[in-house]
């Protein structure tokens, strides 16, 4: 399964921070791609984050909390202004 969620936060450790859909709530999710394709994401967004931007998280459905089980980013779409 997959699920949309707001990224809000990337870390050098290969996560990724994403926020809960109708909430403030965030949470860190390990981002699964090639280690090149994560730096060349890191370093755009460092200068991007007023755009909107959405991971696509692989997961084995939700949890009581509403929380992803075994989550795991795939991709980030970006929305540029």
């Amino acid at each position: 399964m997959t699920k949309e969620y707001k990224l809000c936060g990337l870390s050098k450790s290969n996560s990724a921070t994403i926020e809960l859909p109708d909430s403030e709530e965030t949470f860190n999710v390990p981002v699964d791609m090639p280690q090149d394709r994560f730096d060349a994401l890191f370093s755009y967004c460092k200068f991007h984050w007023d755009e909107e931007k959405i991971a696509i998280v692989s997961h084995d459905g939700i949890n009581d909390n509403n929380l992803p089980i075994n989550p795991k980013v795939i991709e980030i779409k970006i929305h540029k202004k």
